[in-house]
């Protein structure tokens, strides 16, 4: 312990300190002997837990992982040059560090950075990490900028405070899940920054998804084929109808219960813009307004589609969406109806529940207007106010109660729905998605899954508005009844893969809208300010 040596000349000179503080770390063995560990820099302290990354390299080491560990104290990071996949390295390192994996994170490269002097290039390692998290913060963020334009975002706001729905949900799940590599549980309240400090590396091979988005990539995919074999069971469109009352409960509940009712404008701007392209669409080609279609009552009995007055029945679902809504909207706007809603949202639920079927028995008689009667509003709101009350069983014996509630109302809708095998198939499927929500609230899947998942999901409402185009209005050539089977793959395959352009094509002119805005904000900020008395 002399000191530093500077030249030759340096190394015949005799001790002159007498304490060197170095920073490294030792362990002492009962003869006295020290042995050097690492430094005091290169330790990190993580829930409680002190780790040394030089233990950590040698522990990996150990494995046949040749490896650079540098952190803080909310994340230790890995680059190794060993074959291992990232998995494997990820799970090492987890067993080395007692950590989670959300803690952790890794990335091969093909050589250690080094220095000069041939020792590892910690600060490197420590900027390439930082570089990647800085890419993947301003990726979080810009995707949230993209779902919610025009509203401004920050990097404090949260899917919550700005108010976001069930359609940027599944949106964001899906940009969350490419960026990040997995959907973190109740990311939907963590803020932009606190999201884009999760870093890529913390994919694993599965990833939690919420069940809701399977039902709705399930649920889709049941109508294209309904819609494309004529199979008489339409499973997927009540269960789409569940998925409007959970959504509405579990995003924009607390600012219905506030008297908060803007944010429902942004989800009916996100269905009725698309909507109304499509009603264009077949204006033009008509050469008539189905006016029916355009005032959204059409699935009261209003209009035909053989006379051009409505749009093809499938557009049903559309109107009952926005009526929905719109019914939310008048009961929350009522003072009494919200604290009530505010005292307990379950017990509000069921009152809600019991007017809602007693309007489905009812409504038949009041409305007679035959079998279209299946896309009116009396017959479907109940699906969407179970929808409503799972959010609310926050105990196990509401849930118990809540699915209780729901086999015997279905099994009593099955049976009023003509009791034939297709009416207990589509009401017997709704006990099943609800106890999913009640129960299975989040599952993990390969994370492939999960991204064909997500992209379903969000394109869902795209695949519904454009899905039966392509077969009725292209396809007719192929002669289905030579090959219904073929007509009917084609029919598939064609109305998911326009539903999924269509969303493309909609992102596209929503991120060109949003840039152009910004340009135009941009150059009228930079105009030279004029006098007032001018204007």
């Amino acid at each position: 312990m002399m000191g530093y040596a500077e030249r030759r000349e340096d190394l015949a000179r005799g001790r002159e300190v007498g304490w060197l503080r170095t920073g490294d770390l030792a362990t002492r063995d009962p003869e006295g002997y020290y042995r050097i560990t690492g430094r005091l820099r290169r330790m990190s302290k993580i829930a409680g837990i002190r780790i040394g990354h030089d233990a950590v390299e040698a522990g990996l080491r150990a494995q046949g992982i040749a490896a650079a560990v540098v952190g803080d104290d909310k994340t230790i990071f890995a680059a190794y040059t060993a074959d291992q996949d990232e998995d494997s390295v990820r799970e090492a390192l987890a067993g080395l560090t007692a950590l989670p994996v959300q803690s952790l994170q890794v990335r091969r490269t093909e050589a250690l950075p080094r220095l000069t002097s041939g020792k590892l290039d910690y600060e490197a390692v420590r900027s390439s990490f930082a570089a990647s998290c800085a890419t993947t913060s301003r990726d979080i963020a810009e995707a949230f900028r993209h779902a919610f334009f025009p509203t401004p975002v920050d990097e404090r706001d949260s899917f919550v405070s700005l108010g976001g729905d069930s359609l940027r949900h599944v949106l964001l799940s899906m940009e969350i899940e490419r960026r990040l590599g997995a959907v973190p549980p109740d990311w939907q309240k963590l803020t932009v920054s606190e999201l884009g400090r999760m870093a890529r590396s913390c994919r694993g091979r599965l990833s939690s998804i919420d069940i809701e988005h399977l039902i709705r990539a399930l649920a889709i995919l049941f109508v294209v084929v309904q819609h494309a074999t004529l199979w008489p069971v339409p499973v997927g469109s009540a269960s789409l109808v569940v998925l409007v009352g959970y959504g509405l409960a579990r995003f924009q509940s607390e600012a219905l219960i506030a008297g908060r009712l803007r944010p429902l404008v942004r989800p009916l701007m996100l269905v009725l813009v698309p909507y109304y392209l499509i009603l264009l669409g077949f204006a033009i080609g008509w050469g008539e307004i189905p006016w029916a279609s355009v005032l959204l009552i059409a699935n009261f009995g209003y209009g035909n589609p053989a006379d051009h007055t409505m749009l093809p029945y499938l557009y049903w679902f559309v109107e009952a969406f926005v009526q929905m809504t719109l019914v939310f909207a008048v009961l929350f706007g009522m003072p009494w109806v919200r604290r009530r809603a505010m005292r307990d949202g379950f017990r509000f639920g069921l009152v809600l529940l019991a007017a809602a079927l007693a309007l489905r028995l009812v409504g038949p008689t009041l409305w007679p207007i035959g079998g279209r009667q299946i896309f009116t509003l009396p017959w479907v709101f109940y699906l969407a106010v179970f929808g409503w009350c799972v959010v609310f069983a926050n105990t196990d014996g509401r849930r118990v109660l809540l699915l209780g509630l729901a086999a015997v109302t279905m099994s009593a809708m099955a049976y009023l729905g003509g009791n034939w095998i297709g009416s207990w198939v589509r009401y017997e499927a709704q006990v099943l998605v609800i106890a999913a929500l009640l129960f299975m609230p989040r599952l993990r899947l390969p994370q492939r899954m999960v991204a064909m998942i997500l992209l379903l999901a969000a394109a869902s409402f795209h695949i519904y508005l454009v899905h039966r185009l392509v077969p009725e209005y292209f396809l007719e050539d192929l002669e289905p009844a030579r090959s219904p089977a073929l007509a009917a793959m084609l029919a598939i395959a064609s109305g998911v893969g326009l539903g999924l352009m269509t969303f493309r094509l909609q992102n596209i002119g929503l991120q060109w809208l949003r840039e152009w805005r910004k340009t135009a904000v941009t150059a009228y900020a930079r105009l030279p300010e004029k006098d007032p008395t001018m204007i």
